[in-house]
């Protein structure tokens, strides 16, 4: 059985998008994990 744990970081520098993109560039190269990006966020 597949599970779905839901995690939200809590980053100061939510509104740079490049601290972003490293933070989901990590996330993303972990074998299974996806990383749901909302589509006004980013």
């Amino acid at each position: 059985m597949k599970q779905l744990i839901e995690c939200v970081p809590n980053i100061s520098e939510g509104r740079d998008k490049n601290i972003i993109d490293q933070v989901t560039a990590e996330i993303e190269k972990v074998e299974g994990v996806l990383c749901a990006k909302p589509p006004t966020a980013w």
